[in-house]
């Protein structure tokens, strides 16, 4: 008699060891890098051993790149609801406005670095390394809530509500690599970034510079 639970059972199980290893893996990537995290400690933390590992990832780099595209994937999730709300009923009219979309936009991005410090970790060692595997493995194109939010800065640029340089993409980036800098540099302190001031802080930083004064159209 066919047992018709068997393959089921198998994708469950399969599923199950596939997201274990990456979490495994996420967490020595994060502590080691990509040059040197270590395939055994992977293997050996998830459970599983090499030979699985590289039959579902293919090698250390086909493995780096499946966590990297986890974090994206964490990334832009993050932001979809944000980037849904603002580009609905709350787009901006002014520079007013802009600039407060700005700043939370800033606080979205270090409450993700907060939430998510594998993640942060990981995107540290790439920022270092010049983003080398994100290019390699194509993570470097922008995704949905990016396209949206950088009509937004665009949008922005045509209103004189930025400056007209550097480019609205670069500065839509310096929301993300502003913040980053900052926690990196709190990690190295061993200190955690407070919400109640510092968060206040870098974002009306940024926000105070990227967004020109006044309400120009």
């Amino acid at each position: 008699m066919t047992n018709h639970l068997a393959r089921p059972r198998r994708t469950r199980d399969a599923a199950r060891t596939t997201a274990q290893i990456l979490r495994s893996a996420q967490t020595e990537f994060s502590s080691s890098g990509f040059s040197g995290a270590r395939v055994d400690r992977i293997a050996l933390d998830s459970g599983t051993n090499k030979a699985l590992l590289f039959q579902r990832f293919g090698d250390k780099a086909g493995l780096y790149a499946a966590v990297l595209e986890r974090v994206r994937h964490d990334a832009s999730a993050a932001r979809a609801a944000f980037v849904a709300r603002v580009t609905s009923t709350d787009k901006p009219r002014s520079s007013t406005q802009f600039h407060e979309v700005v700043r939370k936009l800033v606080e979205l991005n270090i409450a993700f670095l907060v939430q998510h410090p594998e993640a942060a970790a990981i995107l540290h060692w790439e920022r270092a390394s010049g983003w080398v595997a994100f290019r390699e493995a194509a993570l470097d194109s922008i995704d949905e809530p990016g396209s949206a939010l950088l009509a937004l800065f665009e949008d922005a640029a045509e209103h004189g509500w930025i400056q007209s340089a550097p480019a609205p993409a670069v500065q839509l980036a310096m929301t993300f690599d502003v913040p980053h800098t900052h926690f990196a540099s709190r990690l190295r302190d061993g200190r955690p970034v407070a919400k109640t001031a510092e968060w206040g802080f870098v974002s009306g930083f940024v926000a105070d510079g990227l967004v020109t004064q006044g309400d120009a159209r």
